[in-house]
């Protein structure tokens, strides 16, 4: 069961109103799928969301309009990764982030708390601007405080493309679970110490950050974390 979604339209110059973009939502708010529009009318991006029956993420997969050239996702150790319907309406496959793939670098604990997730860009999106080699898989690995709390302690990353250093970032908190500061490290690289930024997010185990992980997104050197 869906229910209605929001059109954006936007009025041009010549008063000539055109749909921007659209989002359709389940029964309980969640986000199913959005769509972009090109000027004639026709979807240029379509992005996916897919839950489980306890309404945790399950993958966010995006079509588009590709540059050129194709990736088969792989794990750390070369293993072919699932991966969605190459094609939907037209668009081809761009990115695919899986939090519940069936690998134990991915799912959820018992107690609901995300264990890790993949991000596999399969191809460069079309005026993206992007001049990454596409072809990687970045892995994100969370550990807690403690067994009972949803406190992130650290997030290790780490990636199939060689530009990418493996990094991790530790956060320490408060007595009342306030956030305090991050610690990023990257072996053999420096030690950066930040302060929490706007954007911060905690969750319960039926509430995921679903902000589009195209803001994740490293260029080569950078660290992964």
């Amino acid at each position: 069961m869906t229910s209605a979604g929001c059109t954006c339209p936007a009025i041009l110059p010549d008063n000539v109103t055109r749909l921007l973009e659209t989002s359709r939502y389940d029964a309980s708010g969640r986000l199913l799928e959005r769509r972009q529009y090109a000027d004639d009318g026709s979807a240029k991006r379509i992005d996916v969301s897919s839950y489980d029956a306890d309404g945790r993420l399950i993958s966010q997969t995006a079509y588009g309009i590709p540059m050129g050239g194709v990736y088969q996702p792989v794990d750390e150790d070369g293993n072919p990764l699932p991966m969605p319907d190459d094609g939907l309406e037209g668009l081809q496959l761009l990115s695919v982030v899986n939090y519940q793939d069936g690998t134990p670098a991915t799912g959820y604990d018992a107690a609901g708390r995300l264990r890790g997730y993949r991000y596999s860009l399969v191809r460069n999106e079309q005026g993206s601007g992007m001049t990454t080699p596409e072809g990687y898989t970045h892995t994100y690995r969370y550990t807690y405080q403690g067994a009972e709390t949803y406190l992130t302690q650290q997030v290790i990353g780490t990636s199939t493309h060689k530009d990418f250093k493996t990094s991790n970032s530790t956060s320490a908190y408060d007595a009342w679970g306030k956030l305090l500061s991050v610690r990023e490290n990257t072996p053999g690289g420096k030690v950066y110490d930040r302060r929490p930024v706007r954007g911060w997010m905690c969750w319960t185990p039926r509430q995921l950050p679903t902000r589009s992980i195209r803001s994740r997104r490293l260029m080569p050197g950078k660290h992964v974390g």
